[in-house]
C-alpha cells in the first residue's frame, strides 16, 4: 500500500511539471489524468497542496483558457477545501467573468463543479 500512495504522489509530481511544459491536447490529457487521480487518492492531493499545485491549477484560468482546459482545472479544484488565498485569487474579476461565463455556457458537470467549488469554499455565497 505504501508504495502504491509513492507512485500515485510520483505520477502527481510527473504531471504538474508536465502542465508547465506543455500546451494543447498535452494539457488537457495531463489535466485529466491529473483530475482522476486527486480524485481516486487523498495522497496526491497532499502532493498537489505540498507542491504549489493549487497555484500552477488556477494560473490555467485565464482570459484565454479553453473551456475543456477550465473544466479539467475547476474539476481538480473542486476536490479541496481551499484557503482564504485561494478563494480569493478564485474571485479576482477576470476569474470570475470566467465562472459566470462557464455556469451560462459549460456542460452540466461543470456547472455542477463550479456549484460546488462555491459551496464548499465559500459558504456565505451559497446562502
Amino acid at each position: 500500500m505504501k508504495k502504491r500512495s509513492g507512485d500515485v504522489q510520483g505520477r502527481a509530481l510527473e504531471l504538474l511539471e508536465t502542465l508547465k511544459k506543455v500546451k494543447g491536447q498535452a494539457r488537457v490529457q495531463a489535466l485529466k489524468e491529473l483530475r482522476q487521480i486527486v480524485s481516486a487518492h487523498d495522497s496526491a492531493k497532499k502532493t498537489l497542496a505540498e507542491n504549489n499545485g493549487f497555484c500552477l491549477i488556477s494560473s490555467l484560468l485565464g482570459r484565454f483558457t479553453t473551456h475543456v482546459v477550465e473544466s479539467e482545472a475547476i474539476g481538480i479544484l473542486v476536490n479541496f477545501d481551499l484557503d482564504s488565498k485561494w478563494i480569493t485569487n478564485l474571485m479576482q474579476p477576470a476569474k470570475v467573468s470566467l465562472m459566470v461565463g462557464m455556469l451560462n455556457e459549460g456542460s452540466t458537470e461543470t456547472k455542477i463543479n463550479y456549484t460546488k467549488l462555491i459551496e464548499i469554499n465559500h459558504p456565505r455565497l451559497s446562502n
